[in-house]
Parts: structure tokens; C-alpha cells; sequence
């Protein structure tokens, strides 16, 4: 009996064994291994190649990344992504300089996923910051575990164009037909501010195929939210979004309240 549990659990840890490092800066070069600073990558587009579950990517702070969104599309479970640990600046910054759709500049259908110190910026262009499970492509089945930590968001929009969007900071849903929710997510300590729509919006599909379960939303500070005009509340709770904890957030100079509607069929 013994020998068979010592089996398992190294199986179940075998895959954090070879867990890396990476590091990433302007500047950098993708042929290198990423493994120090002086080796540090370049590209997004080189980390969404590679990484693996257990891998840490550490972004450099003074820099920032440019394109259409999304930026980053997470493929893997099981990553942590840090903009603030690594170089001098306050956070590396995401920057959107064209837009392919209204879904967010940094995407998460993944589990076990933890995105800190980073700050995402529209650029006044139409479209969301960071999407959890409202991502294109969709989530294939459950997602859990994730945490958005220390974050700027913000987009500066200010005309709902083209219309309808949905110009989100943070979005929590789960836009996937599987039947499965998202669950377990940790929303603490960001800055969400001059956003076109919500703020931060726990806010699923109509349908119960995309509930939403378990969310911890704590000290957060979100201000100048709708500047569109509409769906200006900092904070929206809607459809089958169940088990939510709003607590020691910070909320002002916004047009609306706090929201908590259901456009379907529940809402808890």
C-alpha cells in the first residue's frame, strides 16, 4: 500500500518537475531559451508556443506589447503571468493598436491560471481588457482556478462604436456550450478605471450551459466606468452567476451602481 502511494504522487507532481522560468523583454531575442535575463525572449507570440503547465513567465515592467487582440490568448493550463516582479517600471503594459474584436486584449479559457502586475490598455479602441471564459475561441469545457491580481485596466472609450459592443474591463463568463461552468476565480487588488462599459462585470451568458460559480471580488478600485453612456455600472452581477463576494471594493465617479439583474432565465 505504501509503495503504491508514493507511486502516485509522483506521477501527479512529474509534471512540475521540469517546470521553467521565462522571461520576456523588448528587445529580446526568441532564439535564445528565455531562461535568464540576458537570454529573455521578445514575442507573445513566442510564449504561447511554448510554455507548459507548471511554467512561470515573468514580463518585463518598463515595457510594453502592441497589436490587435487579443494579445494573449492563453494555451495552456497551469501558467503564472507577471508583469510587475521583473525589471523597473510599475507593470508591463498590453496595448492594443488595432482591433479584431470586441473580446478582451488578454484572454483566459484556461485553468489554474494566475495574470498579476500587468497593465491593459485599449487605447480607446472598441473593445474589452481582460476576458475570463468570454474568449474567441471559447473555452472547450470547464475552467477554474484562475486569478487576475494586481492589474491596470482601461480603455478610454467614450462612443459605443460599433454598436452593440461590449467594452468590458474585466469580464467573468463562460461563453462555451459544454454545459460546464467557470468556477473558483479571484479578482483582487486591480485598478479598473475609464472604461466604455462595466467595469467589472460577473456576467454569463443567458443560458445555464454558461454558469459562473465561486467568485471573490475584493479590494479592487474601479472608477470612471461607462463612459459610453450605457452599461456604465462598476460592478455587474447578472444572469446564472452563482456564490459571487463582492467585498472592500472602492467605487466612484461613476454614472451607475452596483447591478444586479438577470437578462435570463437565474440569477443568484
Amino acid at each position: 500500500m505504501k509503495k503504491g502511494l508514493t507511486l502516485v504522487v509522483a506521477i501527479f507532481s512529474l509534471s512540475y518537475v521540469n517546470a521553467a522560468t521565462y522571461y520576456v523583454k523588448n528587445g529580446g531575442n526568441d532564439n535564445l531559451d528565455g531562461l535568464t535575463e540576458a537570454t529573455a525572449w521578445e514575442t507573445i507570440a513566442k510564449v504561447q508556443a511554448t510554455v507548459q503547465s507548471g511554467d512561470t513567465v515573468y514580463f518585463n515592467s518598463g515595457d510594453t506589447w502592441t497589436g490587435a487582440n487579443p494579445l494573449l490568448y492563453m494555451t495552456v493550463d497551469g501558467v503564472t503571468y507577471d508583469g510587475s516582479a521583473y525589471g523597473t517600471g510599475a507593470r508591463a503594459t498590453f496595448k492594443a493598436t488595432s482591433r479584431a474584436s470586441s473580446n478582451g486584449i488578454v484572454q483566459i479559457p484556461r485553468s489554474n491560471i494566475v495574470f498579476q502586475g500587468f497593465k491593459v490598455d485599449a487605447n480607446g479602441l472598441s473593445m474589452g481588457g481582460i476576458a475570463i471564459g468570454y474568449t474567441s475561441p471559447p473555452p472547450a469545457g470547464a475552467i477554474s482556478n484562475i486569478t487576475v491580481h494586481n492589474c491596470e485596466v482601461t480603455n478610454g472609450i467614450t462612443a459605443d462604436n460599433p454598436d452593440p459592443s461590449y467594452y468590458y474591463g474585466i469580464h467573468v463568463s463562460m461563453s462555451g456550450s459544454s454545459g460546464q461552468p467557470a468556477s473558483d476565480l479571484t479578482i483582487i487588488d486591480n485598478w479598473v478605471h475609464h472604461t466604455g462599459h462595466e467595469g467589472i462585470a460577473v456576467y454569463p451568458q443567458t443560458s445555464t450551459a454558461s454558469r459562473v460559480n465561486y467568485v471573490l471580488i475584493r479590494n479592487n478600485t474601479i472608477h470612471n466606468t461607462g463612459l459610453t453612456g450605457v452599461r456604465g455600472s462598476p460592478l455587474d452581477i447578472a444572469n446564472d452567476a452563482d456564490n459571487v463576494t463582492a467585498e472592500f471594493n472602492s467605487i466612484h465617479d461613476c454614472p451607475g451602481g452596483i447591478s444586479i439583474v438577470s437578462y435570463g432565465p437565474v440569477c443568484y
